[in-house]
């Protein structure tokens, strides 16, 4: 069959500094085919991607066998929150232990790697961030529970953002593969960009790079928390390679927010 995909070409980005010039290559027809990868996926074809679009989730998938893959070892230990639903005045008892691993095939919703019905185990590295991704209230009662694995998981980490590609003799990040380059500038940011949970289309196109991932053998991905700047979070495939080790109770005493300022466009 003959190929009729576009090539994925480069345009060069010439940065001239004080004491340095560096050029970099824009690789257009990757991000033209990530943005066709992105918006068909939530739009247009939602389980058969163009051939662009597939060819890119191919270089992906090898940038990440090649420089994002990481194991997790087994005996580690991350952290799970859930908001206790029923919240009284005097019960101050943590959710059981089965209440606080991954929900069941038939309650589980969709999230930010799972589609609806496929549990996934959301795991942090923290209990800080834990807590954070539950979006609890001042004075919500929320269990927190450590996890630890019980075996050695290979991951893809999203978290990762050491650039591969330099130039010769430089030491700065450049001459990178338009793979790369969508990683780092698009991707990651994709796998971790804060969304309402209510809008769930907008999960699509994560869950189907995690879809991959899983189907190459991989046991799960690490990416950053939205919530916690200083945490990330790692949802692992099979929800069974973890298990709930213990439970406590926190009650939530405030709640910071930090904000900007939006620009305000003029009226038309």
């Amino acid at each position: 069959m003959e190929n009729t995909s576009k090539p994925l070409d480069e345009a060069p980005l010439v940065i001239q500094g004080e004491n340095c010039r560096a050029t970099l290559h824009l690789h257009i027809g990757h991000l033209d085919a990530f943005g066709e990868l992105y918006r068909g996926l939530k739009k247009k074809n939602r389980f058969v991607p163009s051939p662009d679009a597939q060819r890119l989730v191919a270089e992906l998938l090898d940038f990440a066998r090649s420089y994002r893959s990481t194991k997790i070892s087994g005996g580690s230990r991350f952290f799970r929150a859930r908001i206790n639903p029923t919240q009284t005045l005097t019960d101050y008892r943590p959710l059981p232990r089965t209440q606080m691993s991954a929900s069941p095939s038939d309650f589980t919703e969709a999230g930010r790697l799972n589609p609806e019905g496929i549990p996934y185990l959301y795991v942090a590295s923290d209990p800080d961030t834990a807590v954070a991704e539950v979006r609890p209230w001042v004075g919500a009662h929320v269990t927190v529970a450590g996890i630890k694995t019980n075996q050695d998981i290979e991951i893809i980490d999203f978290t990762n953002e050491t650039p591969v590609g330099r130039f010769p003799g430089a030491n700065f990040p450049g001459s990178e593969s338009g793979a790369e380059m969508i990683w780092r500038e698009l991707l990651t940011y994709t796998m971790s960009m804060p969304l309402q949970p209510k809008h769930s289309v907008s999960y699509v196109p994560t869950q189907y790079f995690a879809e991959v991932l899983k189907a190459k053998g991989f046991g799960g991905v690490k990416y950053k928390s939205s919530l916690n700047p200083k945490g990330f979070n790692i949802a692992i495939f099979d929800p069974a390679t973890g298990r709930v080790t213990s439970t406590w109770l926190i009650t939530v005493t405030s709640v910071t927010y930090t904000y900007i300022r939006a620009k305000q466009r003029p009226r038309r």
